[in-house]
């Protein structure tokens, strides 16, 4: 389904989400995915269709652009990226590119290892000033941000076709 709303329906229907409870947020989220998933099955055995897969891919970008409205309020890429991730099967280690002009550049891994990690990627973002709970040297996180001192790192997925 495509939603074509103005911007104030938008702001409305933002409103609206905000106002409702973490637990009733949860339950829309899980009415949407069954719902969504079914639509998937019937549409796949009928036709045939696949899944295109994705990468997750990084950008070095300023602390201060975290703030930015459209990375940190769309609830439903947020919701997405969590759920590819928690799919992968190494979750701890999952492959990170860095885009270099026309190629991706395997860079590193992240950490599902402990809340503070898994809350930077619910966000989509790990900010330069992460440090590793666990204080550990390897820590991929670290190692990411470490490419470019000093900046943060913005996720998203990448479609590989």
């Amino acid at each position: 389904m495509n939603a074509s709303l103005s911007k104030a329906e938008l702001q409305q229907t933002e409103a609206w989400w905000s106002q409702l409870s973490e637990a009733k947020q949860v339950e829309i989220m899980q009415l949407y995915d069954v719902e969504s998933k079914q639509n998937v099955k019937d549409r796949e055995e009928d036709e045939g269709l696949e899944f295109v897969p994705i990468a997750v891919y990084a950008e070095f970008v300023e602390e201060q652009d975290s703030k930015r409205r459209e990375w940190i309020n769309n609830d439903y890429w947020r919701q997405g990226f969590v759920e590819y991730v928690m799919n992968q099967d190494d979750r701890d280690h999952m492959k990170v590119f860095l885009s270099g002009g026309q190629r991706l550049f395997h860079v590193g891994g992240v950490c599902m290892a402990h809340p503070k990690a898994k809350k930077a990627l619910k966000r989509g973002f790990i900010p330069a000033s992460y440090t590793c709970p666990y204080q550990d040297k390897a820590c991929p996180m670290r190692k990411l941000l470490s490419v470019q001192p000093g900046k943060s790192l913005r996720l998203l997925p990448k479609f590989k076709v």
